[in-house]
């Protein structure tokens, strides 16, 4: 069975380019449709992507890095970029093979690039400009979402900003040693710290000062991810895996981070989460997380929740479950039994929150259950 293992980065697009996604082993994909499957990367192809980074004012500008596929008969390139959102892409012959996978930071407008490849000293500038930068090997690198100048970078406990050459390091010095920074869309100098244990961390002024989540708020943070603000506020919707409150899962907060939401339940931890996930800034509610294994996995929080007096409060998800003979899916949406000839065998009946179909009585065989506009094989013995 193929492993899928999400890269370090999602990204939303704009125009019709829905997601673009690095994966392990089989390189990654440029979504239109979520749920329609597309051609992998090509030229260059990777076996995995390790990093993806777009230009947030100038969207079709995307760059990408990870370890090219070594049965082609091309030179291996290991660093490429798209002028249309994804869709095409180009080969970036700037470093022999040696370069490869790391972390890979595009500026605002596109104009410039960090890529920090494994076990290398970062580079910096245009694609067949760059020079070496002060950053130690193995630094993890962002880009200001604003300020097409400005990039940052974590290594070694440290928060970095720069240009895409010299940086200077902060004097705050974090118990993490390694995390995964995330700046935000439209926010000139917000960029967020998600430190695993030590907590959730963020600055505001480019690195100025750090401010900290209260810890009985947020105890462990692993990715963050922005997507469009609720319409009760104007600072982008945020959504992270970690624990909060003491219960660990997928949490987004529409307040800046002073209040959290888990979007996810006890019967749906995914396993691995702390690879990647987003938020759609076109589209406020939809999730996109990262998994080892399990793929990527994506909700819209709208469809699943009721809003009251600004609280906000998850009640149902879309999935589909199977419990012994029974099947539940969630209450609101069509839900039925096919067998293999496309014939209708059993609708879902509702009991409390979950539609559901008992399998008691059908024939051995394969049927397909059909809930909204999902479908799954449903093997009976």
């Amino acid at each position: 069975m193929q492993r899928l293992c999400l890269a370090k980065r999602f990204h939303r697009r704009r125009r019709n380019v829905k997601l673009i996604a690095g994966v392990g082993d089989i390189g990654g994909f440029t979504f239109t449709d979520v749920n329609t499957p597309t051609q992998m990367f090509l030229t260059p192809r990777f076996t995995t992507t390790s990093s993806i980074d777009y230009a947030e004012l100038a969207p079709d500008q995307v760059v990408r890095v990870g370890t090219a596929s070594t049965d082609l008969y091309e030179t291996p390139v290991n660093l490429g970029n798209s002028t249309d959102g994804g869709k095409t892409w180009n080969k970036i012959y700037a470093f022999d093979s040696s370069y490869k996978s790391g972390t890979v930071a595009m500026s605002a407008k596109g104009s410039f690039i960090v890529w920090a490849p494994e076990g290398k000293i970062p580079y910096g500038g245009s694609f067949y400009g760059l020079k070496v930068t002060n950053l130690p090997a193995n630094s993890y690198v962002a880009s200001d979402r604003v300020d097409d100048s400005v990039f940052y970078a974590f290594s070694d406990s440290l928060f970095y900003t720069g240009n895409a050459t010299v940086f200077t390091a902060s004097a705050n010095r974090f118990a993490e040693a390694s995390v995964k920074i995330k700046a935000v869309p439209g926010e000139k100098g917000h960029v967020w710290i998600p430190a695993g244990s030590a907590g959730l961390w963020y600055t505001f002024y480019g690195g100025k000062t750090f401010g900290r989540i209260d810890s009985s708020v947020v105890q462990i943070a692993y990715v963050i991810g922005f997507g469009k603000a609720a319409s009760s506020g104007t600072y982008p919707a945020m959504y992270l895996t970690g624990t909060c409150g003491g219960k660990s899962g997928i949490y987004m907060s529409i307040d800046k981070g002073a209040t959290w939401t888990r979007t996810n339940n006890d019967a749906h931890q995914y396993g691995s989460l702390n690879y990647a996930i987003t938020g759609d800034m076109r589209q406020y509610g939809i999730v996109y997380v990262g998994t080892n294994g399990r793929g990527i996995i994506y909700k819209d929080i709208t469809s699943g929740i009721r809003q009251s007096g600004g609280n906000v409060k998850p009640y149902r998800t879309f999935y589909l479950e199977r419990r012994g003979k029974f099947l539940m899916a969630p209450v609101g949406i069509s839900f039925s039994l096919f067998d293999a000839r496309g014939e209708l065998v059993k609708r879902g009946f509702q009991k409390k929150s979950m539609s559901i179909i008992d399998l008691n009585g059908l024939c051995p065989g394969l049927y397909i259950a059909r809930w909204g506009d999902l479908a799954k094989p449903v093997p009976i013995q």
